[in-house]
Order: C-alpha cells, then sequence, then structure tokens
C-alpha cells in the first residue's frame, strides 16, 4: 500500500462521519437569548445568557405566541479539522418549530419562515476567508397551542462552485451508497444497484463481495495530506473514480473505463481498472482476495485534463496541484452514467390548505405568492414541473388575478405545469355524501376541461384524512384514472401494507393508486435515495416519485432546492433525477403491472376512458423490459375503506359544521329536484347559476381542514356564512318551486267555501306516509281541521311550535304520499266544540312556563305544554313502541318492540350520556385521546322531566340533564305509526376537553355491525382481532349504523352524527368534544341534533334501514297552496307521482338539468343493499331513461337492459346515471 495513504477503518459510517466534520459545523449549542420583543438591531443579544438545549437537542421556550431572539457571532475558522475552508461558501442552515421567524444576518433581514416553512438555507458568504465574521439575528414566536423550539442549526461549508464536490458531498454519496448496498443485502429483489450480474458472479455473495471491496475502497482517502485541501480532494477524486469504474465494470456498463483481466502469480482472476484519461490515468488493482495491489501514478502530480459533456461544460478532474489554496473537482466524474439503475421523477408541489390556521382571505395571498414564485422559478430553471389542485383555486385567480391566471395556462399548455386533484378541493371524505363527491368530482372536472382543455386524471388528496369505500367508483366514473395520497403514513397503529396498489371499491370498480412519499419536501439527497430505495423494496418498482416544495400554507419549490437538485443530478452516486407530470409517472408504473392485472378487470368495466388519454406526453420514460415485467409480483389489490388511523375527533369536532352540512346537502338535492320538476311541469326557468352557486359553496365548506373542525375561528365565521347563504338560496327555489308546482294542481271541491288547500311533497323515490307540522295561519286560538281529499276528517293534534314567535302547529298523518310526488290535503276553520281532535288531549290542560327549567335551555327554546307527574317510570307508546324513561334518573331503560315481541334494550340501557376526560393531544381538535374510556365522569344530574305533548298523534317528553356546567335537553318522541324512538336533544355545550356519547346497550349481539357511508355501506367487527381492526375504536358513519342477528335488529339512525364506537352488543354515538386548538370555543355554544331507535326484524336490508335513514334526514314537505284561481288549464291532478324507481332497493341521489342541454334530464341512483336492482322510471309526467351516461353526462353503455327490456339491471352498490327526456 502507498505509504502516503494511511489506514482507515473500513466502517463507511464512521469515514462519512470524519469527512462530514471537514465541512459542517453543529452552533446549536453557541445561541445566545433575549425574550424581550424589540426591534431586533436594538438588542444586544450576544452578551445574553446562553441558551439551554433541552433533551432533544433544542433550544425550547413557551407556547402562547412568545417572542424569543437568538443571536449568535460566526467567525470563519482557518480550518475544520486540518481541512482549509478558504475559497468555500457558507451557508447556515436552520429548522425551527415557530408561528413566525424572521432571519436578520447584520442586522438585515434575509429569510422569513412559518410553522410550515419551517427550514432555510441561509448564505452567509459565497467565498470566505478566515475571520470573516457574521452576526446573526433570530426572532421567533411560538405557537399558540405548542412551546416554540429552534430544532437545529449548522454551518455548511460547500464548493463554491456546485459543479465541484467537497467532503460534505462526497460523505453523502458514500452514506447512499451504503444504503444501497445494505438494501441489496437484505431483499434479493431489490435493484437499487445493477446488481443482477453481480449476483450471478461465483464472488458475490447478498452484496457481501461490494461492500466489503467498498469498505476498502474508502482507505484511499489520504487523511494525512490534511491540511493540504488539494492534495486530500485529489485523494477523494482517486476514491470516486475507482469506486465508480469498481461498480461499473461489476454491472457490465463499463463506459471510458476498461477492465482487463490478468493471472496472478497464484492463479486468482484480478480486476484492472484504468481510471483517467492518457498519461494521467491512475491504475488500482483489486484482487478477488480484495487486497488493494498496488497504484500507478504518482497523486501529487495527478493532472485530469476536462472533457466536455454533452451539455459543454468540463466535467473531470481539472488542474489540481499542491499550491492551490482551492481545487475544482467536478462532481460529474468525466460524463460518467449513474450506478443506479433506478431513477427518481420530481415534480413540484405546495400543498396549499384553503383554510386552516389563517382564513381563507391570506388562502388567496398565499397562492399568488406562491404561483408567482414558481413562474418565475420555471424561468430560470426551464425543467421544472409543477402540480397542484383545487379548481376552486384557479377559478378565483382568473376573476382576480387574470393574469397570473393567463400564465399559468400558458405553463399547462407547455406541460410545465399540472392540475391535479380531481376534485373541486380537496374535501374530507369520510362526512359528506355520496352525490356531494360527485359534485366535488364533477365541477373539478368541467372547470379543468373548460379552462385548461384536459381532465384532470389524477385524484390528489394528500391531506384528507381516509377515505370511503365508494371513492374508486366515483373517481373513475368522473374521468380519473389514479388516485394519490400521503395521509395514511400517519397511522398511530399500524403501517399501510402497499405503496401502489389497485383499489378496488365496494362495487369493484378498481383504480390504480399510490400512497405517495410525505409533502412539503426539499431535496435533501440521503433523504431522498433512502426513500427511492424503500419504496423498491416495497413496491418492486425501479422509480420513486418525490415532491419537493413547501407545503400546507403554500410555497413551493425554493430556488435552493433546485440548485442543490441540479448539483445532485451530476452526481454518477445519486439515482438519475428528472422533473415528470404525476400523471405520467403512474401512467409509468401502472403500464408495468397491466400484464398481470389485464385479467382482473370485469368483462364489463364500467369505467369511462378518460377523453385526454391520447395528450399523454412521449417524455423519456423507457418502457421496461420483459425482464422486469417478469420479475415483478402482481399488484396488490385492496378491499376496503382507505381508514386512517389518526385523526378520529374530525368525526365529530365543531357539530355545527357536520349540521349545517347535511342540512346544505339535503337542501340542494331537494332545489335541484324541485326547480327540475318545476321546470319540466311549468315551464318555469331553471336556476342553474343560483343552484351552481350554492353548490359550490357547500362544496368549497367540505374542505378538510374546513368541515373536520380543525381550523381557527375566523375560518367558521366566514364557512357559515357561506352555508347560510346556501341554505337562503336553496329555500327560496324550494319554496319557488313547490309554489310553481301548486300553481298547475287541478283541486277538486273544496269541503268548505274557505278551505285552504295544503300541499305535502314527498322528496324520496317512495310512497310514504308521516307525521307532519302544519304551522297554523293564527295563534287566536281558534279551532282548525284537516280533511283528505275526499272530504273526511283526519285525526290532528295541536301543539306549540319549539321555536319563537311563539306559534299553534297542527299535527297529523299524510297517508301515503307517493314517491317523487305529492298529495293534497284541505285546512279549514271550525268551531272548537265541533272538532273532537283538534286540541290536545286532557293531559296537556296543566301548563307550566318551560322558562322555569334552568338556564340556558329555556333562553333557545320557545314556550311548550308541560306536564309533571309522579310515576317512578314514565311510559311513551304507541301501537309499535313501548318505551320508558326512569324518573329518577332521566335514562331511558327499556323499548318494548310490541311487534316483535322484544326487550330491545339490554340492563345498561339507551341513551346513556357518558361523558370522558378528553386531553393530552398535541392535535386537540383532531384526534381522541385513545385511553379516553378511562378517564370517564360522573354520570348527568337530572335536572327535569316534563310531558311536551300528549296527544294521539304524538307523545313527547322532556328529559334535562346536567354535565358539568353543560345542559341537554332531550325530548323523547313517539308518533302515530312510527317504529322509530326519536330522540332530539339541544344542548347549551360549555365543556372543554370533555368527550360526550350516547350508550345504547342492545338486547342483540353480533360479531359485525353495519354502518352507513357515502353511497353504500360498510361490515364493521365488534370483535377485532388484528391491529389494524384494534385501531378502528372511533369509526365514521353517515345516516345510520345496525345491529342484526338471528331474525332482529336495531338500527340506530341520526341527522348530523359521523362518529362512533361499536361493541357486540352496544353502539355508541359521539355527540361533541371540547378541544381548544386551534379553536378555543370549538363547540362552545347551543348544539342540536336529533337520533332514533329503530327495532325491527330481519336484518338492516329487510327493515328498510336505508329508506329510514333518508326519512329522517328528509321529513315530508309542507306548503300551504298560494292565491288560488281557477282551474283552467291546470295540468297535474291533485295526487301526483313524479319519479318512481320501483326497486326497493334503490336509492335516487340527484336529479336536475343536464349541464350541457337543456331538454335533458339527469337522473342518479344508487344500489343500496349490496345486491342487483332493475330499475324501472314510472312517472305521471312521462319521463323516459334516453341513455345511461357517465358522472360527466357523457353516453356510456352499462349498466344492460333488464330482461324484458323495460329498465336496466343495475349491479350492487352502482352508482348509476341516466339521460332522461319528456
Amino acid at each position: 500500500m502507498n505509504a502516503s495513504v494511511t489506514p482507515a477503518s473500513n466502517n463507511i459510517s464512521e469515514v462519512v462521519e470524519k469527512l462530514r466534520r471537514l465541512s459542517q459545523v453543529e452552533v446549536q449549542s453557541g445561541w445566545r437569548y433575549c425574550d424581550c420583543d424589540q426591534v431586533a438591531g436594538s438588542v444586544g443579544i450576544c452578551n445574553g445568557p446562553v441558551a439551554e438545549l433541552n433533551g432533544k437537542g433544542h433550544i425550547a421556550w413557551p407556547s402562547g405566541k412568545q417572542v424569543i431572539y437568538l443571536g449568535q457571532h460566526f467567525v470563519v475558522p482557518n480550518n475544520l479539522h486540518g481541512y482549509p475552508v478558504v475559497g468555500l461558501r457558507l451557508l447556515l442552515g436552520l429548522t425551527w418549530w415557530a408561528e413566525d421567524a424572521q432571519i436578520f444576518v447584520g442586522g438585515e433581514l434575509v429569510g422569513q419562515g412559518d410553522l410550515f416553512d419551517c427550514a432555510d438555507r441561509v448564505l452567509l458568504s459565497a467565498s470566505v476567508n478566515p475571520g470573516d465574521e457574521f452576526w446573526v439575528m433570530l426572532r421567533l414566536v411560538s405557537p399558540g397551542h405548542d412551546s416554540g423550539a429552534l430544532v437545529r442549526s449548522i454551518c455548511l461549508y460547500e464548493a463554491a462552485d456546485s459543479a465541484c464536490f467537497d467532503p460534505g458531498f462526497v460523505a453523502d454519496e458514500l452514506e447512499i451508497l451504503q444504503k444501497s448496498l445494505a438494501g441489496n443485502s437484505e431483499n434479493k429483489n431489490s435493484q437499487y444497484l445493477p446488481t443482477k450480474n453481480i449476483a450471478n458472479h461465483p464472488w458475490f455473495v447478498k452484496g457481501n463481495l461490494l461492500k466489503s471491496e467498498i469498505d476498502l475502497a474508502v482507505n484511499l482517502i489520504d487523511w494525512s495530506a490534511l491540511p493540504n485541501r488539494a492534495k486530500f480532494d485529489r485523494s477523494l477524486s482517486v476514491l470516486r473514480h475507482n469506486l465508480l469504474g469498481y461498480l461499473q465494470a461489476f454491472s457490465g456498463e463499463l463506459d471510458d473505463l476498461t477492465a482487463e483481466a490478468t493471472e496472478n502469480t497464484e492463479g486468482r482472476i484480478d480486476r484492472v481498472f484504468e481510471v483517467g484519461e492518457n498519461q494521467y490515468s491512475t491504475s488500482i488493482y483489486i484482487g478477488e482476495n480484495l487486497n488493494i495491489k498496488s497504484f500507478s501514478g504518482e497523486l501529487d502530480d495527478l493532472t485530469a485534463e476536462a472533457t466536455e459533456n454533452t451539455e459543454g461544460r468540463g466535467n473531470a478532474v481539472s488542474q489540481v496541484g499542491d499550491n492551490q489554496n482551492s481545487t475544482s473537482i467536478y462532481i460529474g466524474e468525466s460524463g460518467a452514467k449513474s450506478i443506479y439503475t433506478s431513477k427518481i421523477y420530481l415534480v413540484g408541489h405546495a400543498h396549499l390548505d384553503l383554510a386552516w390556521l389563517w382564513p381563507v382571505p391570506e388562502t388567496w395571498e398565499a397562492a399568488e405568492r406562491t404561483f408567482e414564485s414558481v413562474l418565475k422559478l420555471q424561468s430560470e430553471f426551464p425543467d421544472l414541473i409543477f402540480c397542484h389542485s383545487t379548481p376552486a383555486l384557479y377559478a378565483w385567480l382568473e376573476e382576480h388575478r387574470p393574469d397570473l391566471f393567463a400564465a399559468i395556462q400558458k405553463q399547462v399548455a407547455v406541460g410545465g405545469w399540472e392540475v391535479v386533484g380531481g376534485m373541486w378541493v380537496e374535501p374530507d371524505l369520510n362526512l359528506i355524501s355520496a352525490e356531494s363527491m360527485v359534485r366535488q368530482v364533477v365541477y373539478g372536472q368541467r372547470y379543468a376541461k373548460e379552462k385548461f382543455g384536459e381532465l384532470m386524471r389524477v385524484a390528489w388528496l394528500p391531506d384528507t384524512f381516509g377515505f370511503g369505500w365508494q371513492l374508486p367508483q366515483i373517481l373513475r366514473g368522473g374521468g380519473v384514472d389514479y388516485f394519490v395520497t400521503q395521509k395514511l403514513r400517519w397511522n398511530d397503529s399500524t403501517e399501510f401494507p402497499y405503496g401502489a396498489f389497485w383499489w378496488e371499491g365496494l362495487d369493484g370498480t378498481k383504480i390504480f393508486s399510490m400512497m405517495s412519499g410525505a409533502i412539503g419536501e426539499s431535496i435533501e439527497s440521503v433523504k431522498m435515495a433512502s426513500y427511492a430505495f424503500d419504496w423498491q423494496v416495497k413496491t418492486n418498482l425501479p422509480d420513486a416519485l418525490w415532491l419537493p416544495g413547501v407545503g400546507d400554507h403554500g410555497g413551493g419549490p425554493t430556488r435552493d432546492m433546485l440548485e442543490v437538485a441540479k448539483r445532485w443530478k451530476l452526481s454518477p452516486f445519486f439515482p438519475r433525477m428528472e422533473f415528470a407530470k404525476a400523471v405520467d409517472y403512474l401512467a409509468l408504473i401502472e403500464s408495468q403491472f397491466l400484464p398481470e392485472v389485464a385479467a382482473t378487470f370485469p368483462e364489463n368495466d364500467d369505467v369511462p376512458e378518460s377523453d385526454n388519454q391520447g395528450n399523454l406526453r412521449a417524455l423519456e420514460f423507457a418502457n421496461p423490459s420483459i425482464s422486469q415485467l417478469k420479475n415483478l409480483d402482481s399488484l396488490p389489490i385492496w378491499k376496503d375503506e382507505l381508514y386512517l388511523e389518526f385523526h378520529r375527533g374530525c368525526y365529530t369536532t365543531r357539530a355545527d359544521q357536520k349540521r349545517q352540512n347535511r342540512r346544505c346537502e339535503e337542501l340542494l338535492y331537494q332545489a335541484e329536484l324541485l326547480s327540475s320538476l318545476a321546470t319540466i311541469c311549468t315551464g318555469a326557468v331553471y336556476p342553474k347559476s343560483e343552484l351552481e352557486s350554492a353548490w359550490k359553496q357547500v362544496l368549497f365548506n367540505q374542505f378538510h381542514d374546513i368541515l373536520p373542525g380543525s381550523a381557527i375561528a375566523q375560518v367558521y365565521a366566514d364557512a357559515n356564512l357561506a352555508f347560510a347563504e346556501a341554505d337562503r338560496a336553496c329555500h327560496q327555489i324550494l319554496l319557488k318551486s313547490l309554489d310553481a308546482i301548486a300553481a298547475q294542481i287541478s283541486l277538486p271541491s273544496p269541503p268548505q267555501p274557505d278551505a285552504q288547500p295544503i300541499l305535502i311533497f314527498n322528496p324520496l323515490n317512495w310512497s310514504r306516509s308521516e307525521v307532519v307540522s302544519l304551522p297554523l295561519p293564527d295563534s287566536a286560538g281558534l279551532a282548525w281541521q284537516i280533511y283528505d281529499l275526499s272530504g273526511q276528517p283526519l285525526v290532528s293534534q295541536v301543539v306549540k311550535g319549539d321555536r319563537p314567535p311563539s306559534q299553534f302547529i297542527m299535527l297529523f298523518c299524510a297517508e301515503d304520499v307517493p314517491a317523487i310526488g305529492y298529495r293534497v290535503f284541505w285546512l279549514c276553520r271550525e268551531d272548537s266544540q265541533t272538532v273532537g281532535n283538534a286540541g290536545a288531549s286532557p293531559d296537556t290542560e296543566n301548563k307550566t312556563d318551560l322558562s322555569k327549567l334552568t338556564y340556558g335551555i329555556a333562553q333557545k327554546n320557545a314556550l311548550c305544554q308541560e306536564t309533571h307527574f309522579a310515576a317512578p317510570q314514565i311510559i311513551l307508546e304507541n301501537e309499535l313502541i313501548l318505551a320508558k324513561i326512569d324518573q329518577e334518573t332521566g335514562n331511558l331503560s327499556s323499548i318494548w318492540d310490541k311487534v316483535n315481541h322484544r326487550e330491545v334494550l339490554n340492563a345498561a340501557g339507551g341513551n346513556q350520556l357518558q361523558a370522558f376526560q378528553d386531553n393530552g393531544q398535541y392535535w386537540d381538535a383532531w384526534n381522541i385521546d385513545p385511553n379516553y374510556q378511562k378517564h370517564q365522569l360522573p354520570a348527568p344530574i337530572l335536572k327535569e322531566i316534563c310531558w311536551i305533548d300528549r296527544g294521539e298523534l304524538r307523545q313527547s317528553l322532556r328529559v334535562v340533564l346536567q354535565i358539568g356546567k353543560s345542559e341537554f335537553c332531550q325530548d323523547y318522541t313517539l308518533e302515530k305509526g312510527s317504529p322509530l324512538l326519536k330522540i332530539k336533544t339541544v344542548v347549551d355545550w360549555q365543556e372543554t376537553h370533555v368527550l360526550v356519547k350516547a350508550a345504547f346497550g342492545l338486547n342483540v349481539e353480533a360479531d359485525f355491525v353495519t354502518c352507513e357511508i357515502p353511497g353504500g355501506a360498510i361490515d364493521r367487527t365488534t370483535k377485532p382481532q388484528t391491529p389494524a381492526e384494534k385501531a378502528k375504536w372511533e369509526v365514521p358513519i353517515l345516516r345510520w349504523t345496525d345491529i342484526s342477528n338471528d331474525g332482529f335488529g336495531v338500527s340506530l339512525l341520526n341527522d348530523c352524527k359521523y362518529g362512533c364506537d361499536i361493541q357486540p352488543n352496544q353502539i355508541r354515538l359521539t355527540l361533541l368534544r371540547g378541544s381548544t386548538w386551534p379553536d378555543e370555543q370549538a363547540d362552545v355554544g347551543v348544539s342540536e341534533f336529533t337520533c332514533a331507535v329503530y327495532p325491527h326484524a330481519g336484518n338492516w336490508q329487510d327493515a328498510g334501514t336505508v329508506r329510514q335513514g333518508y326519512e329522517l334526514n328528509l321529513p315530508l314537505l309542507v306548503k300551504v297552496f298560494p292565491q288560488l284561481g281557477e282551474n283552467r288549464n291546470k295540468s297535474l291532478p291533485a295526487v301526483g307521482k313524479f319519479l318512481d324507481l320501483s326497486a326497493q332497493n334503490l336509492a335516487l341521489m340527484a336529479f336536475k338539468q343536464s349541464d350541457d342541454d337543456a331538454n335533458v334530464w339527469i337522473l342518479r341512483c344508487y344500489e343500496c343493499h349490496g345486491e342487483e336492482a332493475k330499475l324501472e322510471l314510472k312517472s305521471d309526467l312521462g319521463l323516459a331513461i334516453s341513455q345511461p351516461v357517465n358522472l360527466l353526462e357523457q353516453p356510456i353503455n352499462l349498466p344492460q337492459k333488464s330482461d324484458n327490456g323495460k329498465g336496466f339491471r343495475i349491479s350492487a352498490w352502482k352508482i348509476a346515471s341516466f339521460a332522461v327526456k319528456l
């Protein structure tokens, strides 16, 4: 061995660490601090006390937006552990956790950041000299909810010429190489390095030979050359040359290098590598015994001539001599290719929450900054490709920044900007209805097609908190080919098993899916390479996707990121890098599995082709070879919802948002339905723009940090205004449409001359009977009577309303109201002595002022009829159910099913309010304490029990309970003919960090509970065995959940609650939480909701639970006719049926005017029982199905027609859309 090369450890890690010490200095312990918020330039921080490090090595200070100043005086040394630093550039790498960060150098502001833009590499000098001084000051503001921290600070000395290496750069190359070798050794299928040839070599055993060779090769570093930087750098150059040569020769891909086999004296084959050019080459002999045989050439005199690569730049060892103060050793190694066969594709990204810890107006500003920055960088870095989602954001730009929007359009046209997302916003996908999901796709895709010329083929949802099982069908039906998220990497219990996979929806539709790398990443070579290697192990895919760019609050790629990327693209010891569109990358990796999965698709899979598939640019993507495909396992298939094992509190937090969203979804359905029918029946103008505006307001509020309740208070002030506007618009459309329809009804002779016709409209696609509430024209105490069309009086009951101003309400049972149709009744004024059932029963004559109830509830509820009593148990009863309330506790102690002759509740009882401490979670609004059940609070205190109604049609009992400072006013209600025990709750909620559930202990036990999800239902185990099953200790639901077994079951319905937990004989509905961050008053105030217990025979399909859930949420509509006119030219009968789908297992999702043809109507429904349905449309209006269409209203061939040719067969769980014409 050459005497100038001292022995070094064979451990690469030690060499890496030694090299880093030559270019990096940890400076975390050198900061001094001042906690006074003063002008930065006037603070004498450097004379202050030294900031202490905590156990994590961080400088931490208290939460609550506390300000701290940190200062440090930096003096450039002569050398770092003997390595001269003169001429190198100096950067200060900083990472913080602060709501606001400002960086000052010499009193000048040079950098800023926040919680999301939380790292920077500040250039202190482009070329340092020993003795240079720098005064750095940081102003940091802690988050309101968490301690602040300076996480890391490090001085980085890099080569002044970014095309040249330095010791730190070589250290990263060696660490990357070490990681790739470890991966090759542990995973026989991995192909980080071109080891197919190596693996077949008789000397190679699981990478050990190669690793040992590299361990010895690092001995070529001449540590004794320090402090001669030029000589030391030459030894690094020799190391890199020989590593490169050895690896390339081993793979058989030697370009400029030559390998000659010679026999040594022992008959062994030694490989001779000729590294370098002509007389300046260095020959390194490495034999089978892994010993270095000899060196040829003198290192001190080595000179390598620069050679031109394809870009015309010199790459080689350039003019290295002993007397030089600095050296220029090029990274590119004479234009050598990467030793890795894999590639890392890059797509610039800037996750931008539409609202979160900032209000929406700030989002618009962040978008402008981000997009302007990206466009500027693209002018300097033409290969930069950037992707961004959210058509709602582009629409704002189009209106308010048309110049910026036009520039983005140009970049989209030339392929530099990719519009992804697949939806109007990136919404929550647990809490919204299936139709809302459809509209997210439809409005997003129509905008993208109109403004950018192509559909969004990638559903880009990196931050949504879980994904319902019908999403694959909805995405594919809307022209989306790929699904991408990274959120399940946040799981708190199990690791999601797949990187690339087919996600098979509830109906069997598959979508190619990817669990991407994290968002908000920078260009960190070791981290990127490690991810790429891990990705290959997990997926057997050679190429990875990396998403550089500051995120959450926007930002995108930075110039430093792009400069670093440009530097690492030169290194042959780093996987090849290339910017690409996300859709092109996904198409590439999908193509590598197509031979294996072609047979897995159903022959008649209802998946429309995207209309821009032909636009996939050719790119440089190399098609995989046949041998590569043969080595790939078939792509795994995931047949389940994508449940996020985290953020389970988002099903419940901000109950007001959940209620308003549910209400607006139902109003939009009804407004579209009624306005469509009014247009068809009466020629009224269809309010297309008003409906679209209302839909987009609601869709915007479904953003994944608004609807889940995880934003600041100002966000909800704005969201409430949007919900209110959508509510108002829908109500106006609804009432106007009902008036238009009513005006076309030809009425029979009234029972009395002054009789007032009442229209009862059924917005659901099945006939139903229901007790309805009719506000009486006045409250003067006069008697009223309701009649049916034949003039027969109906049983009625008069009660007082529950909203001020106090108003009398008439209850009566509207029988047999047709499917999406109506029935007319007559309201007549009569002498009170002639009406037998108009008033309240004698039991209600003794009235008590409700204002005497405890303060808080009485202020929010109008006076109601009320009776106090002393019975030990209070009974509510109709012909189907008998319910008992314990007078001492107010608990629901029994529900007797009179039809099935069995008790519904077990000994635990029903609607038991259970309160728990729920704190200690960093993500306060998002997460429920996993151990909350260990911290149960005392049982509620009974404050009051009183009758509200006790008539023939309705019985209502009010129970008032107190938990802490909060009052729960619960009205138990039974109505004539109804199998439901309804429980309406009004809460004045004043608790913090308390979780409240309503527990229903049931006299039925099952291994699975069925929960409604958007557009379907899912069975969830009550006896979890696997870690993934146990992680589902709180799950999302929609309108109902059901336990059934042995011919009997119980469904629990709700009108705006989304979270629950399940046990074999218990369902607990999660009602309220009390988080304080990021909104201190998240759920404080009045909250209102209704749930209902529905005992039934058979399973939930037999019992029609889906219909019961719809009916609870969409009661019959009651409308007093407008001013009566003559019956001339009125085309509608007194009882009408507009739309009947015939099948028991079809539920209408939407009926609306086509977006493209005002003479065509779109009918959308879904199969809701998990079994084939036969759709036969029946309509008094003569409506008929023209053809099936997809969600974008484009004609498709499926579903198939039924055997009789009169309808269509709709398979299990399918969402089906049809064009309908008169």
